[in-house]
């Protein structure tokens, strides 16, 4: 979902503890070299193709995803992560 935004390289979406709900949702992003765009803007995309319990409520922005040294996500398969990187199959 976040792709759709134009910034977005690699995005990695997690739920995270919360004192209220139990979880929430958490996602990690690495924009396009030289791209600049605010997590307002991120979660205003959102809402048109997800669950409004779905939109991440935190978005912090990294310089890279942590990778495997073997280029894969070390999350994957893991239930508690949905990870995706662009250009990846």
């Amino acid at each position: 979902m976040l792709f759709r935004h134009a910034a977005v390289k690699e995005a990695a979406v997690v739920g995270v503890p919360d004192p209220v709900r139990g979880e929430a949702v958490k996602a990690y992003v690495v924009l396009q070299e030289g791209r600049r765009v605010t997590p307002e803007e991120l979660r205003k995309i959102c809402p048109d193709a997800i669950a409004s319990y779905k939109v991440p409520e935190t978005i912090e922005f990294l310089g890279a995803l942590p990778k495997k040294p073997d280029g894969e996500d070390p999350q994957e398969g893991a239930p508690q992560a949905r990870v995706a990187a662009s250009g990846t199959p």
